[in-house]
């Protein structure tokens, strides 16, 4: 039977993944993270600062590899 997390360490313990997530991204791998899907999806409203971060129910990935367009290219 799984628990539930308290209110506190739910708050814990949701700034703690947004902080990881802040700390992998890279210029080949964007996290951000999103109060909601619906704006995690259309990649607006991230949250930028540790103080929302309680409010981080969702994440986004963006990848930034280049690839082959075109011979040679």
């Amino acid at each position: 039977m799984s628990k539930s997390l308290s209110p506190q360490d739910l708050v814990s313990r949701l700034t703690f993944d947004w902080r990881i997530i802040r700390t992998m991204s890279s210029a080949q791998y964007v996290f951000t993270a999103h109060r909601t899907a619906q704006h995690a999806a259309a990649g607006t409203s991230p949250i930028g600062d540790e103080r929302d971060a309680r409010y981080a129910m969702h994440y986004r990935l963006q990848f930034n590899i280049p690839t082959l367009i075109g011979p040679g290219q």
